[in-house]
């Protein structure tokens, strides 16, 4: 893998670590809980909001996350390559 890839795996974890965060930290728990909370929180939106049943909400999240990701990995490896492109 070239450096632009892996700058674009940290843009993309970091932002995946800070929506985590901020969905996660509104619960009084342990940090390692923030995960979870942070995916039953977005299901929840889904299911009480748009009124999707369970099996769909938790799908949606799952693939909310992974865009969210990809979103992230996507901002990283564009920096990297026009940090490259000026240098």
């Amino acid at each position: 893998m070239n450096n632009s890839r892996w700058f674009g795996l940290l843009g993309g974890v970091l932002f995946l670590i800070s929506t985590m965060l901020l969905f996660g930290s509104s619960v009084h728990g342990a940090w390692y809980n923030f995960p979870a909370e942070a995916v039953n929180g977005i299901a929840f939106t889904f299911a009480f909001g748009i009124g999707l049943n369970r099996a769909l909400a938790y799908s949606a999240a799952l693939i909310t996350l992974a865009a969210l990701f990809y979103i992230g990995y996507v901002v990283g490896y564009r920096v990297h390559q026009k940090l490259r492109e000026s240098c």
